[in-house]
């Protein structure tokens, strides 16, 4: 995995890119302020939301699975909310956004772009030994994000934070947004085309 810290963004040249309304700040700061709020009666349509925002295929149902679990057990785990998810395929994309809307400052999002920009392969082999592999990355990519934002901000990190604070500095909540997340909204635009 390649450190983040190695990994060359520029946010000036992302920033005019792409225009703030295409960063889905604001949904994503409601996903992350209604997560624990949410009660039970809800919680589906909370997913239908969360599904939607993120792009991902996994059933309405499951999430709600997935976010439920993680709300009710504090011991939860990546491989845990992944079993929660399904038990046939692997869904390691949305057991890391349930982790990291839920608690942005301790999880992060691993998705495609993550995985193009830090060089983490896909875990291959039966179902166990995927879950295990993918447990085993997630585990390696929370410290590749500590290294970069702990205790302190890397130049790099330090940098991309203080452009998107620029740019958004408008929205409300605005400031209790992770730096983690930051960090990966940059890491996210600087691979996809904007979409039209």
């Amino acid at each position: 995995m390649k450190s983040i810290n190695e990994v060359e963004l520029d946010p000036n040249e992302i920033l005019r890119k792409y225009p703030a309304e295409l960063w889905g700040v604001d949904e994503y700061l409601w996903l992350v302020n209604n997560i624990k709020k949410i009660d039970e009666a809800n919680l589906e349509s909370y997913a239908k939301v969360f599904r939607s925002y993120w792009g991902v295929h996994t059933s309405t149902e499951s999430i709600a699975r997935g976010i439920k679990k993680a709300r009710n057990d504090d011991g939860a785990t990546f491989k845990d909310i992944c079993e929660v998810l399904s038990e046939k395929s692997l869904e390691k994309v949305t057991a890391s956004k349930i982790l990291g809307v839920l608690d942005p400052e301790r999880y992060p999002i691993w998705d495609s772009a993550v995985s193009e920009v830090l060089k983490i392969g896909n875990p291959t082999g039966s179902f166990d030994i995927k879950l295990n592999t993918a447990h085993k990355t997630y585990k390696e990519l929370i410290d590749n994000y500590d290294q970069a934002l702990k205790p302190e901000p890397s130049p790099l990190c330090n940098k991309l934070i203080d452009a998107f604070n620029e740019k958004f500095k408008s929205y409300p909540d605005i400031e209790n947004m992770s730096n983690m997340k930051k960090v990966d909204f940059f890491i996210w635009a600087s691979i996809f085309p904007i979409l039209k």
